[in-house]
């Protein structure tokens, strides 16, 4: 349960990180350098989101790489989805987080474990990597309306299951948490990082 724990609450941290980076650039930058500087997290975002879509059989239409601001988020891309229910609604908008994720621990661990590290291009290539995924990878507001509904669902479906006396049992301190909490810890310094530069360049 610790290893969960520690996981969840990179993912919140990672996720902070991400919107005030994003918003930072997206006012610091010409919008067509934010754009190239952005733009493969970008498309694997609105990839995922195109895949997800066509695996549940949901009509997608208009493909956009162009970022914009709406209200008080940076949407950097979008792929038009045609209605439906929420539950393919909600797993069509977690679906570049699931890939973001699985890319970043994937290739962070392939270059640890091969022990690439001492290379400097492959750590330019794997900082510029994790970067560009790290602060795409979050879905938008619009891409997780209704999640709450889910969510409540679920959580009352597991009080009932419980009270009945159903428990489900698992050890959560299992090696795949460690690493993936692991080689988060990168994405989180770089953003960090960043902000911290950004804060004492304005002073």
């Amino acid at each position: 349960m610790p290893y969960f724990l520690l996981f969840a609450l990179e993912i919140i941290l990672l996720w902070r990180l991400a919107r005030a980076v994003n918003s930072r650039f997206f006012g610091l930058l010409p919008t067509p350098v934010y754009i190239l500087l952005f733009l493969p997290g970008t498309f694997l975002h609105e990839l995922s989101h195109y895949i997800a879509a066509k695996l549940l059989f949901v009509r997608v239409g208009k493909f956009s790489l162009r970022p914009e601001k709406r209200e008080t988020e940076i949407v950097l891309g979008s792929v038009a989805i045609e209605k439906t229910n929420i539950v393919k609604r909600l797993i069509i908008g977690a679906a570049p987080v699931i890939v973001g994720l699985f890319l970043i621990i994937g290739i962070v661990y392939l270059v640890v474990t091969h022990e690439l590290t001492s290379d400097w291009r492959v750590v330019a290539f794997l900082s510029y990597f994790i970067f560009v995924v790290g602060n795409t990878m979050f879905s938008s507001k619009k891409d997780m309306e209704g999640a709450w509904k889910v969510i409540i669902f679920s959580l009352v479906i597991g009080v009932i299951l419980y009270l009945l006396g159903l428990r489900v049992y698992f050890d959560a301190d299992v090696e795949v948490l460690k690493i993936a909490g692991l080689y988060l810890l990168p994405v989180i310094a770089i953003d960090a990082g960043i902000l911290c530069v950004l804060f004492l360049a304005r002073r």
